[in-house]
């Protein structure tokens, strides 16, 4: 009895303790060691101890790792799904929206403008004479063309308006709560500025321009952008 109770209780008790610190990694399987004891099994007892603690330690130290490094690959992969959907949304040449844009953007801004009773201007605009340039200059003088307009339009317009390359040479502007004669003043300076920027050029004697076009809730009873843009 003494045998059992002081030498194979203890070590079958050192086994269990061991076992389920391995399964469970829990502090509370070290509390039923006999770290007390001054013996070679309270030596052991302490040995396992201390490895039970460290194993707990690196555990919780390898569980904080990946968490961190789950949470960093999320974030890498959500930046790297919104760029690609950016990317999607955007004219390659000028970086404005492109129709696909328009679809995804622009309807929604414009149904919540609608909702808030927030007045929507439109301005479509058109190059003259672009076909002319590309033909006689090459598609690099177009592009330049077409880039003049983009920076013009990101140069005039607000932080809560919206640009649009429809494709071709044909942008639109959405203009929320945006009266008709300040708009009108906006196509006037950009037609004013493009005519300036042109005639700086070397565009062999030819003088592209700018057509516009306006409509607003204002006075066009409009259900979607789709109307307005009509």
């Amino acid at each position: 009895w003494a045998v059992q109770e002081w030498f194979f209780a203890p070590i079958a008790q050192l086994v269990q303790s061991a076992e389920l610190l391995v399964r469970t990694r829990r502090p509370e399987e070290l509390r039923t060691l006999p770290v007390h004891r001054r013996d070679k099994l309270g030596q052991l007892a302490r040995a396992i101890e201390q490895l039970g603690l460290r194993s707990i330690r690196n555990h919780h130290e390898a569980n904080r790792l990946r968490r961190t490094l789950d949470d960093r690959v999320e974030q890498a992969t959500q930046r790297a799904t919104y760029k690609l959907q950016q990317l999607t949304l955007r004219d390659p040449l000028t970086h404005l929206g492109n129709r696909r844009f328009l679809e995804e953007q622009v309807r929604p801004f414009y149904e919540l403008a609608r909702n808030t009773r927030e007045t929507m201007t439109c301005l479509l605009i058109d190059i003259d004479n672009f076909k002319q340039v590309n033909d006689q200059l090459g598609h690099k003088a177009g592009d330049e063309i077409i880039l003049l307009v983009a920076n013009l339009l990101r140069a005039c317009v607000g932080t809560g308006d919206m640009a649009v390359r429809m494709g071709g040479d044909e942008f639109s502007l959405w203009l929320p709560d945006m009266p008709v004669k300040r708009a009108e003043a906006l196509a006037a300076a950009l037609s004013k500025l493009f005519n300036q920027q042109v005639r700086a050029m070397n565009l062999d004697g030819l003088t592209p321009g700018l057509s516009m076009g306006l409509a607003t809730t204002e006075y066009d009873q409009a259900q979607t952008a789709e109307e307005l843009l009509n």
